[in-house]
């Protein structure tokens, strides 16, 4: 059983509701770890650097994913968006995270003894070279740009370079560090020394804390982060290879549900691949795409064959949807499945959205026969649907509706319909009668979205009553705008005839 704190935070963050920009969808916050797994979670990290994906629901702008370390929360951390500098918003957060409030704070004594450690080690490997440690600037192959390498060195004659990672970096910085280095074609190795006082030997069962940063890194790396101390710079001597703890993080099925964890590989430099400009031991994608490939069928059926169990649940958004969607699907993975996902969702909101308006002509029609029955079921049936945008309240005119539908060009009854011209008529009610005049503005919107408008615009008996100027003195009745446009919306509900 998934504790609650995990689906919703007792910590309101200002920022509760973003929009997703690649399918206009609404995603709530507080369901972020609950939906997506941690390799999603770094995806939109870095998809808002790359494509700005994310929005702020409330005032349209960019918005960044940031985490807090949270141990008891899904996955180490819990995460929240906020606005970049300088961007007004009602919502906005004024709080400075801990990499802003230290930007500037100098790496001090223990990042230079990283560097000396690994340049020592380094010296003393065959086919090592040690270039630079911390001193020169290397620039791109068009001299606009330049970075300088913590240690760059040499290994059979290939440039490498190495940044010891000791504070928080952002996604951005750490992507155009590897951009950069990729356009050299230089392998960048990032080494983390924030665990090496808790890594007593290889086979130390202790879980090591992994921090924002390293996952970041990571996730820029094909799940893969590095650590290199002064254990592991014995080892590198003691074998003549240059030695690294590998942290991965990697996929396992149980049943028919895929779990993730960090694992950990001593591993010398030349069991690394450099590939685009990433470096890594083990190919957390590939694995996890090979793991998901016999399970993605399975999790597609069994979506829908639970699409009755959605609709009971009465989801009325794409986020309450992901959440119904993942407790049958737990191996649902955002990044490839999200698209078929989507149609599904659409489709069948579509569907059940027909069957509502399908209900509604259907109570109508009865309306004139059975005047009482039709208030009753459709009272039961707007209080049912009332919390649903669709404009459904109390005390909703079947007769002024009846006479919309037609105008629509709906068939309510054999003597009520398109052949007998009922939505010319319909239009002469909204203009002759007490009852029916305070709902013109509502019969003139019914005109122009009904597929007989450029009729009733030429029929004349219509155009002397629109052309009245007693109608502007009427005082509107607009209770019944909003469900005209959302019956009038799509999906539409094409069945005319009876």
């Amino acid at each position: 059983m998934l504790k609650s704190c995990e689906i919703m935070e007792n910590t309101k963050r200002q920022i509760p509701i973003v929009i997703d920009t690649e399918r206009n969808e609404p995603i709530w916050v507080e369901s972020l770890s609950w939906i997506y797994e941690q390799h999603e979670l770094q995806e939109i990290r870095q998809a808002n650097i790359k494509h700005h994906r994310f929005v702020c629901q409330n005032c349209k702008q960019l918005v960044y994913l940031h985490a807090k370390r949270d141990d008891d929360s899904r996955h180490g951390h819990q995460y929240y968006f906020s606005h970049p500098e300088g961007i007004y918003c009602d919502w906005k957060s004024d709080s400075k995270s801990r990499a802003e409030i230290y930007a500037g704070v100098s790496e001090g004594n223990k990042h230079w003894q990283m560097k000396e450690l690994l340049a020592k080690t380094l010296m003393n490997l065959p086919n090592w070279e040690v270039i630079d440690v911390d001193t020169q600037f290397v620039f791109s192959l068009d001299k606009l740009k330049r970075a300088k390498p913590d240690l760059h060195a040499r290994y059979f004659g290939k440039d490498v370079a190495f940044e010891i990672q000791l504070r928080s970096e952002s996604p951005k910085v750490i992507l155009d560090r590897q951009h950069f280095y990729q356009e050299k074609e230089w392998p960048l190795i990032w080494l983390s020394a924030e665990n090496e006082d808790q890594i007593l030997d290889f086979f130390d069962k202790e879980r090591i804390a992994v921090k924002q940063v390293q996952k970041d890194i990571a996730f820029c790396n094909r799940g893969n982060w590095f650590i290199f101390n002064a254990i592991l710079a014995s080892e590198s001597l003691e074998n003549k290879q240059l030695t690294i703890l590998t942290k991965v993080w990697e996929p396992r099925l149980a049943g028919k549900k895929i779990y993730y964890d960090w694992c950990q590989y001593s591993v010398t430099y030349d069991q690394l691949t450099h590939h685009d400009g990433e470096t890594f031991y083990r190919d957390f994608y590939a694995l996890d795409r090979a793991l998901k490939a016999d399970l993605v069928e399975q999790g597609k059926l069994r979506v829908l064959a639970n699409i009755d169990h959605f609709k009971n649940q009465e989801y009325r958004d794409w986020s309450q949807f992901l959440v119904a969607a993942k407790i049958c699907w737990p191996t649902l993975d955002m990044s490839s499945d999200a698209d078929w996902l989507h149609s599904v969702f659409k489709e069948d909101y579509s569907r059940r959205v027909l069957q509502v308006k399908s209900t509604v002509l259907t109570i109508i029609r009865y309306y004139s026969s059975d005047m009482p029955s039709s208030y009753k079921r459709w009272e039961q049936f707007a209080l049912k649907l009332s919390h649903l945008y669709f404009g459904f309240h109390k005390n909703m005119s079947l007769s002024v509706l009846e006479k919309i539908m037609l105008i629509l060009g709906y068939d309510l009854s054999t003597k009520l319909g398109r052949r007998q011209k009922s939505y010319a008529r319909a239009v002469h009610n909204f203009f002759d009668y007490e009852a029916f005049k305070p709902y013109q503005a509502l019969c003139l919107r019914a005109i122009e979205l009904s597929e007989h408008k450029e009729e009733l615009l030429h029929t004349p008996n219509v155009l002397t009553r629109l052309n009245d100027p007693m109608k502007k003195s009427i005082e509107i009745n607009s209770s019944l705008d909003d469900f005209l446009e959302w019956f009038a919306s799509a999906p539409i509900f094409e069945q005319r005839g009876l």
